[in-house]
């Protein structure tokens, strides 16, 4: 003979079953929404801002002019960089910065558009490529002939009509 408590336990066990994978299914569907990365496009078009494509929020004087910038200070930030982006301005750049200076390596992988590179130490411009293209079939490596512990990328042209050369300073504005 079965006791009064066995009875019940299929269907309190059916119950609990059933409570706690509603639970977990809701859960994991939360922690899939809050985890989903997003890449937010700016709305806001050039004329609007005055900034063109992209955001950016910081802003840098270098040899004399005023650059507005985005910082990738993170694997992630440094491994996109500006690639996929349309074009930026001549007064727009992505500044990347390293913990510590060396020969930083950068190719042009997804970047839809050519680019002047700044290579800077200190503070101060230490070497400098100019137009550097976009991958058509072979990737070009392009790096410092000196250790650096920033680059800043800006359009092409950007050096040349900037009138940007080595021993200009660096000074983050804002």
């Amino acid at each position: 003979m079965a006791s009064p408590c066995m009875e019940f336990y299929p269907l309190e066990m059916f119950r609990f079953l059933s409570i706690f994978f509603s639970v977990l299914i809701l859960c994991l569907l939360i922690f899939k929404g809050f985890s989903y990365n997003r890449k937010i496009e700016i709305t806001k078009n050039s004329e609007e801002t005055g900034l063109g494509i992209g955001f950016y929020d910081r802003e840098i004087n270098l040899g004399g002019k005023t650059f507005f910038i985005d910082i990738a200070e993170t694997n992630r930030d440094r491994s996109s960089g500006l690639s996929g982006r349309k074009s930026i301005s001549s007064n727009q750049g992505m500044l990347f910065v390293f913990d510590k200076s060396d020969k930083q390596i950068f190719w042009m992988k997804g970047m839809l558009f050519p680019i002047d590179f700044i290579w800077i130490k200190d503070n101060k411009i230490i070497d400098i490529t100019k137009n550097a293209m976009p991958i058509t079939s072979i990737p070009k490596i392009y790096m410092p002939n000196f250790p650096v512990n920033m680059v800043l990328e800006i359009a092409s042209g950007g050096i040349e009509n900037h009138g940007l050369k080595v021993g200009d300073k660096l000074e983050i504005i804002k």
